[in-house]
């Protein structure tokens, strides 16, 4: 029985030295890398944020308290130019980071005061990296601290350098603590990479796939599958555009408008969810308008109450809905991240007829869909606004300069669980004066709609080169030049009469003359009447235009030159008296002549034919009388049907009224 006792006594010693062995054995140290987030990336943007790659390691082995943690390089490159922000372009230090166990993120951590709970801290040595030591704490869990001695955590923010070829960044000396602990687990997230979308080739639907690569020069302290592949972004097209004419539009040169008028609609649409996005995403409920700088963060001390969580841009924040990306103050005026202003939106108004006032819109329009609002900034550049009181509203002035103007809007606010629209009101006003220099001939203004700022403004050059430049004085966001056609946003239209005198018969073989007259009613008051509003008298040329034939006796017909109206280069000048550019008919004056004027058949043949008459000027009226020659023994005489004229209506804008047919 004694020896059965100590039997039992040997198994049990050697059972639990089995057991403690079993607990020591060091489980490999694994890693992967994976997408935190995919996001849809703008095809049009030379900056748009990639999603964040997340490296996550548990197991390996117990390290000794005190002991160095080992280090890796870690590098990312890219199937496409990168263009995060230099802090120094001569280093090309920039702002993309690497942030170790996500901190101050607010997570659950292993141990109190490490890990999600430490504070972030910069490495300040970026081309070695820094040294972090091991310590064990009383749960037997080891954190990473800045000294062999120390309980205070190791830099846990590491930024990286860009390589020359624009698709690689690496980051140097970051210390990689094996979690060894069961349920731990080491995080390395690599944020606010931004890419040139515009450089990567569509793919199938027209949609394109980012990829980033991750390795690293020691597998030993960070083991990856050589490389690791990462999904980062899909990049598709983001915006559609429209222009749609006010019911008033064209309008009449010679009528003036009453104060501002709508002349169209400018429309911007997205093409997915977050493609219209703020500056910063908004930071509390007092905050009027989200990302103005007296909500960034201002000392490493309040980080994580702003947009400085790590993975908060796609999870805390919604889905991307923000230019910027983890801000984070690196030294002055560098704030990795950040971006410059929210989206902007723009409209290139050209050949705006001289003498008209363009406005428009300071902010949207009654078409923008719910939760959306932006606002007219001074330039495509311009700084983002200090506060709410800075914000304009109501119409406001653009100056054409050469007959082109540029107005742009920036999103205030956006909903990225719909396809957000944003309208924008176009208004002009003019004085009906010769002097104010209007056109007089038809005139068309268009608007051509895009993102902002773009290489034609001048806020950045466009070569391919420059485009994957970082430098401090490129924008984010920016967005390569227009691909959108031009459509028309205001027309203006000469004020005409067009008349027809149907037969006209002339020649001294015929026996007969066509005397042709024109009287501009324009004085009359009820002109007024017609246009709905107070008409002032007009002043103008008439242009005939000749079409017929000669006959000879035999009545066989020969051709001639038509003779053009006098505005025409080859109208017949002496043809012209009384009646041309120059020689205009004003308002309550009537002129005459005879179709003998004009056409001068060959001998012994007979003109014949009709006349159309387009008078620069309303309410034209035209007469014609056929007479023997010498007017003794017949006399026929007929009114000049109106074919056209241009009236505007005080309902239904401009139209052209056939009075006579």
């Amino acid at each position: 029985m004694a020896d059965f006792r100590k039997w039992i006594t040997v198994l049990f010693v050697l059972a639990l030295f089995a057991g403690l062995a079993s607990a020591q054995q060091t489980v490999p140290l694994q890693c992967t890398a994976n997408g935190a987030v995919t996001p849809q990336i703008r095809a049009e943007s030379y900056a748009d944020l990639m999603g964040d790659i997340v490296i996550t390691c548990q197991g390996g082995p117990q390290m000794a308290n005190g002991s160095t943690v080992p280090r890796a390089n870690i590098v990312v490159q890219v199937n496409a130019p990168v263009t995060s922000r230099l802090q120094s372009s001569s280093t090309r230090l920039s702002e993309a980071l690497l942030l170790l166990d996500e901190p101050q993120s607010g997570l659950t951590p292993a141990v109190a005061g490490y890990g999600p709970a430490a504070p972030q801290v910069l490495c300040t040595t970026p081309s070695t990296g820094c040294v972090a030591y091991v310590r064990t704490t009383g749960s037997g869990i080891n954190v990473a601290v800045d000294g062999a001695t120390s309980t205070a955590t190791a830099p846990n923010v590491y930024q990286g350098y860009l390589a020359a070829d624009n698709r690689t960044i690496t980051f140097f000396g970051v210390p990689i603590l094996p979690p060894a602990s069961a349920g731990v687990t080491r995080t390395l997230r690599i944020t606010n990479v931004r890419i040139n979308a515009v450089a990567v080739q569509p793919g199938l639907f027209g949609v394109a796939q980012v990829s980033a690569y991750v390795s690293t020069n020691a597998s030993t302290s960070l083991p990856l599958s050589y490389p690791a592949q990462v999904i980062a972004g899909f990049v598709q097209s983001s915006l559609t555009t429209s222009v749609s004419l006010g019911g008033r539009n064209p309008f009449l040169q010679c009528v003036s408008t009453d104060g501002i008028v709508s002349t169209g609609t400018l429309t911007f649409t997205e093409l997915f969810g977050t493609a219209f996005k703020t500056r910063v995403v908004p930071l509390d409920s007092s905050s009027t308008i989200p990302g103005t700088l007296t909500n960034l963060p201002s000392s490493n001390a309040n980080l994580g109450s702003n947009q400085s969580i790590p993975g908060g841009v796609y999870q805390g924040f919604g889905l991307s809905n923000s230019e910027s990306g983890l801000i984070y103050p690196i030294s002055g005026s560098f704030n990795a991240g950040l971006a410059d202003f929210g989206t902007r939106l723009k409209a290139i108004f050209t050949n705006i007829p001289a003498g008209i006032s363009l406005y428009v819109n300071a902010s949207q329009g009654s078409g923008t869909t719910s939760g959306v609002s932006a606002a007219l900034v001074p330039s495509e550049v311009a700084p983002e606004f200090a506060s709410a009181a800075a914000v304009p509203s109501g119409w406001q002035q653009l100056v054409p300069v050469a007959g082109s103007a540029t107005a742009t809007w920036e999103i205030l606010s956006a909903n990225a669980n719909q396809l957000d629209t944003v309208t924008f009101d176009v208004g002009i006003r003019y004085t009906a004066a010769t002097a104010n220099g209007l056109p007089t001939a038809p005139s068309v203004g268009s608007a051509q709609l895009w993102y902002a700022p773009t290489p034609s403004s001048g806020a950045f050059t466009a070569n391919t080169a420059a485009v994957a430049q970082t430098a401090a004085g490129a924008p984010i966001p920016r967005f390569q030049d227009p691909t959108t056609a031009a459509a028309p946003i205001v027309r203006i239209v000469v004020c005409q009469t067009a008349l027809l005198w149907p037969y006209v018969v002339t020649g001294v073989a015929s026996g007969f003359d066509t005397g042709i007259a024109i009287a501009n009613t324009s004085k009359d008051p009820l002109a007024a009447l017609q246009g709905g509003t107070a008409a002032s008298a007009q002043t103008g040329s008439c242009n005939l235009y000749w079409y017929g034939q000669n006959y000879g006796s035999s009545i066989t017909a020969q051709t001639t030159a038509i003779t053009y109206g006098c505005d025409q280069t080859n109208a017949v000048a002496g043809a012209c008296v009384g009646i041309g550019t120059t020689n205009v008919i004003a308002a309550g004056q009537t002129w005459a002549s005879t179709a003998s004027t004009f056409q001068v058949p060959p001998s012994g043949s007979t003109w014949l034919g009709y006349v159309i008459g387009v008078c620069n000027f309303q309410y034209a009226h035209g007469y014609a009388a056929i007479t023997d020659i010498g007017v003794r023994n017949f006399v026929s005489s007929y009114l000049a049907l109106i074919l056209q004229q241009s009236v505007l209506d005080p309902q239904r804008g401009l139209r052209s009224e056939a009075l006579n047919q």
